[in-house]
């Protein structure tokens, strides 16, 4: 059989294609939502949950992981999934609220992304307490004025949307403390 050479010139049009594609295969085999951090094999982002006063309940996402002291996996804690970006669109990354809740305190709330938090989380949760209970017949204890009450969860809500950094928070809360 006698083969014409536009016919294995367009044989061989036909694989070059297919040769590259394969060739590129193993570039497009890797996972692009993928952590970093996590598909390293390293443990993700470990932090430490702690609050004033202690055996506070800390829930991702309204889920309970357990009481404060803790150690939060913040990769494992909080699934990847589809979040509005800024520059990007829509991209697939970690996202959710870390809540940090004990009874008769207020709770307290962290904005989780793939960048947040960064470090430890130490908390004095602010707790309503009792002007006078039936065993301080004669002593009351302390009470936060309104005022102050006002400033400190002000100032809570402007860390936790991020408007503060967690230095700035600690200075400007001991600062009000301060003044009681």
């Amino acid at each position: 059989m006698k083969h014409n050479s536009n016919t294995v010139f367009t044989r061989l049009r036909m694989l070059v294609p297919l040769a590259i594609s394969l060739a590129l295969l193993p570039a497009c085999s890797s996972n692009p939502f993928r952590s970093e951090q996590t598909g390293s094999g390293k443990q993700g982002r470990i932090i430490t949950v702690t609050s004033t006063p202690s055996g506070a309940t800390v829930r991702a996402d309204g889920t309970k992981l357990g009481e404060t002291p803790l150690k939060v996996n913040i990769d494992k804690s909080f699934p990847s999934k589809w979040v509005a970006a800024e520059d990007y669109g829509i991209v697939y990354r970690v996202s959710g609220k870390l809540t940090i809740e004990k009874s008769g305190c207020d709770e307290y709330a962290v904005p989780v992304s793939h960048t947040a938090p960064a470090e430890d989380i130490n908390v004095t949760l602010v707790c309503k307490t009792d002007v006078q209970g039936p065993s301080s017949a004669g002593t009351a204890k302390p009470v936060i004025s309104d005022d102050v009450e006002q400033r400190l969860k002000k100032l809570d809500k402007m860390y936790r949307d991020g408007v503060i950094s967690a230095e700035e928070y600690k200075q400007h809360r001991a600062r009000i403390l301060g003044e009681l």
